[in-house]
């Protein structure tokens, strides 16, 4: 079985940029929208796909983990791999927001484990 080709879905290149992609998939959401093709089957499982392709090519990670599964073996794949050189100030300014809230769940993890752990020790003695 053939794996999808998201940068088909969405017609860009396999080297573009966040912003490019989040455009085309603007673009493209627009024109397959269930809500301005109502009754339309194939604008609907279009829409899906464009949605499935851009929740993977958005993000980072995934993005590397797809481009890896699909064994590309060009100039792209050695670019991307330094994700530092590659992005824009913007697209860094994103990653840095989901570091900081990746790190925000992993304090108030600590926090409640915390507070648990607290009420565990005082209570059980009683």
């Amino acid at each position: 079985m053939q794996p999808k080709n998201y940068y088909s879905a969405l017609g860009v290149n396999y080297d573009a940029s966040a912003y490019e992609i989040k455009s085309a998939f603007r673009d493209l959401a627009k024109k397959y929208h269930p809500d301005k093709n109502i009754g339309n089957k194939n604008a609907e499982d279009n829409f899906k796909e464009i949605q499935e392709a851009y929740s993977v090519l958005s993000n980072l990670g995934k993005r590397k983990k797809y481009d890896s599964g699909l064994g590309y073996k060009n100039s792209y794949a050695k670019s991307y791999s330094s994700v530092k050189q590659k992005t824009t100030f913007e697209e860094k300014r994103e990653i840095e927001k989901r570091d900081k809230s990746e790190q925000y769940h992993f304090l108030i993890c600590i926090i409640v484990a915390s507070i648990l752990l607290y009420f565990i020790v005082n209570y059980s003695a009683k």
